[in-house]
């Protein structure tokens, strides 16, 4: 009787794993098949700060980023990545740009919800006002973002409500709203998949004119190739930004060795940052993240990420 029930417990097991497989399959496809109603065809995008790299540890892996487990800033690109978070956490982004912009980020999240600000400045320029010359900033964005997320079995789902507001030197300003929605499923314990729309809403209107949001669909996967001392992880991403019709994949390696990490990542698709490379060590529950992106001979971007993951609760989906 008792190998009896462990075959028919195996096999429901098996069984279940196989529908969630199809059923992760089934919402990815049709996600796809849709993105196109969302797509407004060649065209330009305002708010980009919304689509800055989330930290020091994403921006090294190329952004490729949206399946990653257990680490807050994950929510930037996927908000059903809150279901995976085993502890509460905080985490702190600052990143120096080109020339004199600079713009910081401020996560915190326990498992199911997150809270995301960030800070975006361009700098100081002199502006002419009549016979006076005077220094004003050229731009400054603030925004800020709610999310929440569930898990049902190996699958997990979330949302997130966005607020941007923009502001053109020290006088113009606009504001606009904006939704993500993402899924996400742990299809073994070492593969996971995800997929996300992302900055569904109004536009960014200043005075007359205005602007869609950069809107995205994105989709992703991570990969344990290794295990043992130095485990090293794969991931890769296929963002579809819809406004501009177009694809931009990333891919990314992350290398562990005790408490370093090593990484690389590779975007195509733009102008600046394509190679990027970056180094992590944790320490308890204190992280340190450094990223360095590549934008020509003379310039690069270099962004830090402090976080710190308080004691365990319960654990993320497995």
């Amino acid at each position: 009787m008792t190998n009896d029930l462990q075959v028919s417990y195996n096999a429901m097991r098996n069984l279940t794993h196989t529908s969630i497989m199809k059923a992760t399959f089934t919402a990815l496809v049709a996600a796809t098949l849709t993105a196109p109603v969302w797509a407004g065809g060649a065209g330009v995008s305002g708010g980009l700060t919304l689509i800055e790299a989330a930290g020091a540890r994403a921006a090294a892996l190329g952004e490729a980023f949206s399946a990653t487990s257990d680490d807050v800033t994950a929510v930037v690109y996927n908000p059903a990545a809150l279901s995976t978070l085993t502890s509460p956490q905080i985490s702190f982004s600052y990143q120096k740009g080109i020339a004199s912009d600079a713009s910081g980020r401020l996560h915190l999240g326990r498992r199911n919800l997150g809270l995301s600000v960030s800070y975006y400045s361009a700098g100081d320029v002199d502006l002419l006002d009549g016979s006076t010359v005077r220094s004003v900033n050229a731009q400054t964005d603030l925004s800020a973002s709610l999310g929440a997320a569930f898990s049902r079995g190996r699958l997990g789902f979330g949302a997130a409500v966005k607020f941007l507001s923009s502001q053109l030197a020290e006088s113009d300003r606009a504001t606009a709203f904006a939704v993500d929605l993402g899924i996400r499923s742990d299809v073994t314990a070492r593969f996971h998949l995800s997929s996300a729309l992302q900055n569904l809403g109004t536009e960014l209107k200043f005075v007359e004119e205005g602007d869609a949001l950069p809107r995205i669909f994105r989709v992703g996967a991570e990969f344990q190739a290794t295990q043992g001392r130095a485990p090293l992880t794969l991931s890769v991403e296929a963002p579809y930004f819809l406004n501009e019709s177009e694809v931009r994949p990333s891919v990314g390696a992350e290398l562990s060795a005790g408490p370093m990490r090593f990484r690389a990542g590779y975007r195509t698709g733009v102008e600046v940052e394509g190679l990027s490379l970056g180094a992590g060590f944790s320490a308890g529950g204190l992280v340190l993240d450094y990223a360095f992106g590549f934008v020509d001979d003379l310039n690069d971007r270099q962004r830090i990420t402090l976080g710190f993951k308080f004691g365990p609760t319960n654990g993320g989906m497995k």
